[in-house]
Protein backbone atom coordinates (compact mmCIF):
# COMPACT_ATOMS: atom_id res chain seq x y z
CA UNK A 1 0.00 0.00 0.00
CA UNK A 2 3.19 2.21 0.68
CA UNK A 3 4.39 1.60 -2.39
CA UNK A 4 1.02 2.11 -4.17
CA UNK A 5 1.04 5.32 -2.59
CA UNK A 6 4.36 6.57 -3.78
CA UNK A 7 3.72 5.66 -7.29
CA UNK A 8 0.54 7.36 -6.89
CA UNK A 9 2.22 10.53 -5.54
CA UNK A 10 4.63 10.30 -8.44
CA UNK A 11 2.38 10.21 -10.79
CA UNK A 12 0.55 13.50 -9.68
CA UNK A 13 4.06 14.92 -9.49
CA UNK A 14 4.05 14.04 -13.49
CA UNK A 15 0.55 15.52 -14.08
CA UNK A 16 1.21 18.21 -12.38
CA UNK A 17 4.48 18.85 -14.50
CA UNK A 18 2.81 17.83 -17.65
CA UNK A 19 0.10 20.62 -17.11
CA UNK A 20 2.72 22.97 -16.36
CA UNK A 21 4.77 22.13 -19.69
CA UNK A 22 1.42 22.36 -21.32
CA UNK A 23 0.25 25.37 -20.22
CA UNK A 24 3.84 27.00 -21.24
CA UNK A 25 3.35 25.44 -24.77
CA UNK A 26 0.08 27.12 -25.08
CA UNK A 27 1.47 30.62 -24.23
CA UNK A 28 4.22 29.28 -26.73
CA UNK A 29 1.21 28.41 -29.38
CA UNK A 30 -0.54 31.82 -29.08
CA UNK A 31 2.92 34.24 -29.51
CA UNK A 32 3.69 31.73 -32.34
CA UNK A 33 0.16 32.43 -34.31
CA UNK A 34 0.38 36.22 -32.80
CA UNK A 35 3.67 36.88 -34.91
CA UNK A 36 2.12 34.81 -38.26
CA UNK A 37 -0.82 37.08 -37.78
CA UNK A 38 1.86 39.78 -37.66
CA UNK A 39 4.02 38.09 -40.27
CA UNK A 40 1.39 37.45 -42.51
CA UNK A 41 1.08 40.68 -44.35
CA UNK A 42 4.67 41.15 -45.42
CA UNK A 43 3.82 37.30 -46.70
CA UNK A 44 1.01 38.74 -48.54
CA UNK A 45 2.78 41.34 -50.03
CA UNK A 46 5.72 39.18 -50.90
CA UNK A 47 3.71 37.13 -52.69
CA UNK A 48 2.33 39.55 -54.65
CA UNK A 49 5.86 41.14 -55.64
CA UNK A 50 6.98 37.26 -56.62
CA UNK A 51 3.78 37.32 -59.09
CA UNK A 52 4.09 40.51 -60.19
CA UNK A 53 8.20 39.64 -60.69
CA UNK A 54 7.03 36.32 -62.35
CA UNK A 55 4.74 38.27 -64.97
CA UNK A 56 7.68 40.46 -66.02
CA UNK A 57 9.56 37.30 -66.68
CA UNK A 58 6.85 35.88 -69.06
CA UNK A 59 6.91 39.39 -70.81
CA UNK A 60 10.38 39.96 -70.81
CA UNK A 61 10.76 36.13 -72.12
CA UNK A 62 7.94 36.83 -74.91
CA UNK A 63 10.37 40.04 -76.19
CA UNK A 64 13.19 38.02 -76.44
CA UNK A 65 11.69 35.53 -78.53
CA UNK A 66 10.48 38.83 -80.58
CA UNK A 67 13.95 40.08 -80.63
CA UNK A 68 15.75 36.56 -82.00
CA UNK A 69 12.91 36.93 -84.70
CA UNK A 70 14.15 39.84 -85.43
CA UNK A 71 17.43 39.12 -85.54
CA UNK A 72 17.34 36.28 -87.58
CA UNK A 73 15.11 38.09 -89.91
CA UNK A 74 17.50 40.72 -90.04
CA UNK A 75 20.55 38.52 -90.49
CA UNK A 76 18.81 36.48 -93.49
CA UNK A 77 18.32 39.68 -94.86
CA UNK A 78 21.73 41.16 -94.85
CA UNK A 79 22.70 37.92 -96.07
CA UNK A 80 20.57 38.06 -99.43
CA UNK A 81 21.60 41.76 -99.40
CA UNK A 82 25.64 40.88 -99.04
CA UNK A 83 24.91 38.26 -101.76
CA UNK A 84 24.89 40.66 -104.74
CA UNK A 85 27.65 43.43 -103.40
CA UNK A 86 30.87 43.01 -106.05
CA UNK A 87 33.42 41.84 -103.93
CA UNK A 88 36.39 43.64 -106.06
CA UNK A 89 39.21 44.90 -104.29
CA UNK A 90 38.41 48.40 -104.96
CA UNK A 91 35.08 47.64 -103.36
CA UNK A 92 37.12 46.49 -100.02
CA UNK A 93 39.42 48.57 -99.68
CA UNK A 94 36.67 51.53 -99.64
CA UNK A 95 35.03 49.88 -97.14
CA UNK A 96 38.48 49.04 -95.03
CA UNK A 97 39.94 52.64 -95.41
CA UNK A 98 36.97 54.96 -96.14
CA UNK A 99 38.67 58.19 -95.02
CA UNK A 100 42.00 59.29 -96.35
CA UNK A 101 44.26 61.29 -94.50
CA UNK A 102 46.38 64.29 -95.86
CA UNK A 103 49.01 66.54 -93.87
CA UNK A 104 49.96 69.58 -95.38
CA UNK A 105 52.96 71.07 -92.96
CA UNK A 106 52.21 74.83 -92.78
CA UNK A 107 55.36 75.26 -90.67
CA UNK A 108 58.24 73.37 -92.63
CA UNK A 109 61.35 73.56 -90.28
CA UNK A 110 64.63 72.02 -91.12
CA UNK A 111 66.24 71.87 -88.17
CA UNK A 112 66.49 72.50 -84.25
CA UNK A 113 68.36 75.98 -84.55
CA UNK A 114 66.19 77.11 -87.23
CA UNK A 115 63.29 75.98 -84.54
CA UNK A 116 64.75 77.99 -81.68
CA UNK A 117 66.09 80.71 -84.08
CA UNK A 118 63.24 83.01 -82.35
CA UNK A 119 64.43 82.75 -78.96
CA UNK A 120 67.56 83.15 -79.50
CA UNK A 121 67.38 86.00 -81.85
CA UNK A 122 65.20 87.40 -79.16
CA UNK A 123 67.95 86.77 -76.09
CA UNK A 124 71.00 88.20 -78.20
CA UNK A 125 69.07 91.46 -78.33
CA UNK A 126 68.18 91.49 -74.88
CA UNK A 127 71.48 90.93 -73.80
CA UNK A 128 73.29 93.08 -76.20
CA UNK A 129 71.02 96.10 -74.41
CA UNK A 130 72.20 94.98 -71.07
CA UNK A 131 76.09 95.37 -72.38
CA UNK A 132 75.01 98.80 -73.51
CA UNK A 133 73.32 99.93 -70.62
CA UNK A 134 75.55 98.79 -68.54
CA UNK A 135 78.96 100.32 -70.27
CA UNK A 136 76.65 103.69 -71.16
CA UNK A 137 75.48 106.65 -69.22
CA UNK A 138 72.15 106.94 -70.48
CA UNK A 139 71.06 110.07 -67.75
CA UNK A 140 73.82 112.08 -67.09
CA UNK A 141 74.78 115.06 -69.79
CA UNK A 142 77.93 116.66 -70.39
CA UNK A 143 76.64 120.00 -69.61
CA UNK A 144 72.94 121.44 -68.28
CA UNK A 145 70.09 120.77 -70.95
CA UNK A 146 67.25 123.40 -71.68
CA UNK A 147 65.16 121.10 -72.88
CA UNK A 148 63.71 117.79 -72.10
CA UNK A 149 63.16 116.72 -75.42
CA UNK A 150 66.97 117.75 -76.81
CA UNK A 151 68.74 115.90 -73.68
CA UNK A 152 66.60 113.02 -74.91
CA UNK A 153 67.56 112.78 -78.13
CA UNK A 154 71.40 113.29 -76.94
CA UNK A 155 71.07 109.72 -75.70
CA UNK A 156 68.56 108.37 -77.54
CA UNK A 157 70.75 109.29 -80.79
CA UNK A 158 73.64 107.02 -79.69
CA UNK A 159 71.19 104.23 -78.00
CA UNK A 160 69.79 104.08 -81.10
CA UNK A 161 72.28 104.07 -83.39
CA UNK A 162 73.95 101.16 -81.54
CA UNK A 163 70.68 99.11 -81.65
CA UNK A 164 70.23 99.77 -85.57
CA UNK A 165 74.18 98.34 -85.67
CA UNK A 166 72.96 95.78 -83.63
CA UNK A 167 70.31 94.37 -85.71
CA UNK A 168 72.46 94.93 -88.74
CA UNK A 169 75.16 92.30 -87.85
CA UNK A 170 72.47 90.10 -86.85
CA UNK A 171 70.34 90.23 -89.81
CA UNK A 172 73.79 89.73 -91.89
CA UNK A 173 74.89 87.12 -89.72
CA UNK A 174 71.33 85.28 -89.98
CA UNK A 175 71.01 85.49 -93.40
CA UNK A 176 74.29 85.26 -94.94
CA UNK A 177 76.21 83.26 -92.09
CA UNK A 178 73.59 80.39 -91.61
CA UNK A 179 71.52 81.31 -94.16
CA UNK A 180 68.44 81.34 -92.62
CA UNK A 181 65.04 81.36 -94.84
CA UNK A 182 62.23 84.03 -94.08
CA UNK A 183 59.48 84.85 -95.72
CA UNK A 184 59.93 88.66 -96.53
CA UNK A 185 63.77 89.75 -95.67
CA UNK A 186 62.63 93.10 -94.76
CA UNK A 187 59.70 92.52 -92.53
CA UNK A 188 62.43 90.09 -90.98
CA UNK A 189 65.00 92.98 -90.61
CA UNK A 190 62.40 95.66 -89.63
CA UNK A 191 61.57 92.98 -86.86
CA UNK A 192 64.81 92.69 -85.29
CA UNK A 193 65.18 96.19 -85.42
CA UNK A 194 61.98 96.78 -83.30
CA UNK A 195 63.13 94.24 -81.03
CA UNK A 196 67.04 95.53 -80.60
CA UNK A 197 65.02 99.23 -79.89
CA UNK A 198 62.18 97.65 -77.66
CA UNK A 199 64.45 95.81 -75.14
CA UNK A 200 67.01 99.00 -75.18
CA UNK A 201 64.20 101.62 -74.17
CA UNK A 202 63.13 99.10 -71.84
CA UNK A 203 66.11 98.48 -70.60
CA UNK A 204 67.33 102.34 -70.12
CA UNK A 205 63.85 103.27 -68.77
CA UNK A 206 63.98 100.99 -65.72
CA UNK A 207 67.54 102.35 -64.94
CA UNK A 208 66.56 106.21 -65.22
CA UNK A 209 63.41 105.15 -63.45
CA UNK A 210 64.57 103.49 -60.84
CA UNK A 211 68.19 103.48 -60.48
CA UNK A 212 70.23 100.85 -59.30
CA UNK A 213 66.95 99.06 -58.45
CA UNK A 214 65.97 99.12 -62.36
CA UNK A 215 69.59 97.71 -62.79
CA UNK A 216 68.51 94.58 -61.04
CA UNK A 217 64.86 94.42 -62.13
CA UNK A 218 66.29 94.41 -65.72
CA UNK A 219 67.97 91.11 -65.29
CA UNK A 220 64.86 89.67 -63.45
CA UNK A 221 62.81 90.45 -66.45
CA UNK A 222 64.89 88.62 -68.45
CA UNK A 223 64.53 85.82 -66.36
CA UNK A 224 60.83 85.98 -66.26
CA UNK A 225 60.74 86.35 -70.34
CA UNK A 226 63.11 83.01 -70.39
CA UNK A 227 59.98 80.98 -68.72
CA UNK A 228 57.23 83.11 -69.83
CA UNK A 229 57.57 84.31 -73.24
CA UNK A 230 57.08 81.03 -75.44
CA UNK A 231 60.28 81.06 -77.09
CA UNK A 232 61.81 78.24 -74.90
CA UNK A 233 58.60 76.19 -73.99
CA UNK A 234 55.30 76.16 -75.78
CA UNK A 235 52.73 78.22 -73.38
CA UNK A 236 50.33 75.04 -72.91
CA UNK A 237 53.43 73.23 -70.91
CA UNK A 238 54.34 75.94 -68.54
CA UNK A 239 52.51 76.11 -64.97
CA UNK A 240 50.04 78.87 -64.59
CA UNK A 241 52.29 81.47 -63.52
CA UNK A 242 54.26 81.79 -67.17
CA UNK A 243 50.74 81.80 -69.02
CA UNK A 244 49.59 84.21 -66.46
CA UNK A 245 52.34 86.90 -67.52
CA UNK A 246 53.08 85.46 -71.35
CA UNK A 247 50.96 88.73 -72.64
CA UNK A 248 52.78 90.98 -70.54
CA UNK A 249 56.31 90.42 -71.28
CA UNK A 250 57.88 92.81 -74.10
CA UNK A 251 59.75 89.28 -75.65
CA UNK A 252 56.21 87.01 -76.56
CA UNK A 253 55.39 89.10 -79.39
CA UNK A 254 59.08 89.84 -80.83
CA UNK A 255 59.22 85.45 -80.60
CA UNK A 256 55.90 85.34 -82.02
CA UNK A 257 56.72 87.70 -85.00
CA UNK A 258 60.11 86.17 -85.58
CA UNK A 259 58.59 82.69 -85.48
CA UNK A 260 55.96 83.76 -88.36
CA UNK A 261 58.63 85.31 -90.49
CA UNK A 262 60.40 82.36 -90.21
CA UNK A 263 58.19 79.03 -89.97
CA UNK A 264 54.27 79.44 -89.18
CA UNK A 265 53.74 82.23 -91.95
CA UNK A 266 51.19 83.72 -89.73
CA UNK A 267 50.05 87.31 -89.24
CA UNK A 268 52.60 89.85 -87.72
CA UNK A 269 50.38 93.32 -87.38
CA UNK A 270 49.45 93.14 -84.14
CA UNK A 271 53.36 91.92 -82.24
CA UNK A 272 54.60 94.83 -84.54
CA UNK A 273 51.77 97.17 -83.36
CA UNK A 274 51.97 96.26 -80.05
CA UNK A 275 56.01 96.57 -79.88
CA UNK A 276 56.14 99.89 -81.30
CA UNK A 277 53.32 100.76 -78.69
CA UNK A 278 56.15 99.46 -75.69
CA UNK A 279 58.57 101.56 -77.61
CA UNK A 280 56.76 104.98 -77.00
CA UNK A 281 55.60 104.41 -73.62
CA UNK A 282 58.91 103.70 -72.57
CA UNK A 283 60.58 106.67 -73.96
CA UNK A 284 57.74 108.98 -72.88
CA UNK A 285 58.52 107.58 -69.67
CA UNK A 286 62.50 108.66 -70.17
CA UNK A 287 61.72 111.79 -71.49
CA UNK A 288 59.31 112.82 -68.29
CA UNK A 289 62.48 111.87 -65.98
CA UNK A 290 64.70 113.87 -68.06
CA UNK A 291 62.04 116.81 -67.62
CA UNK A 292 62.26 116.46 -63.80
CA UNK A 293 66.02 116.26 -64.11
CA UNK A 294 66.04 119.84 -65.28
CA UNK A 295 65.11 120.90 -62.05
CA UNK A 296 68.20 119.42 -60.65
CA UNK A 297 70.73 122.23 -60.22
CA UNK A 298 73.60 122.46 -62.71
CA UNK A 299 76.12 122.13 -59.88
CA UNK A 300 74.54 118.30 -58.76
CA UNK A 301 75.07 117.25 -62.50
CA UNK A 302 78.43 118.71 -63.27
CA UNK A 303 79.72 117.13 -60.17
CA UNK A 304 77.91 113.74 -60.66
CA UNK A 305 79.82 113.47 -64.25
CA UNK A 306 83.18 114.63 -62.80
CA UNK A 307 83.05 111.80 -60.11
CA UNK A 308 82.25 109.58 -63.01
Amino acid sequence: MVTGAATLNNGLTAYTNGVSALATGNQAIAQGLATVQTNLPALQSGTEKLNTGVSSLLSGSQQLDQGSQTLAESLTAAVQKLGVIHTKAGNASALATPVHEVTSDIAKIPNNGTGMAPFAIAIGLYVGGIALGTMYEGFLPHKKPRHALTWWASKASVIGSVGLLQAILLYWTLTSGNHLHVTSQGAFFGTILLGSVLFLSLIFCLRLLLGGFGTWLVSIVLVLQLAGSGGLYPTYLVNSFAKAINAWLPMTYLIDALRSLISTHQAITTNIWVMIALIVGFNLAMILRFQIGLHQSFIEIETATEDN
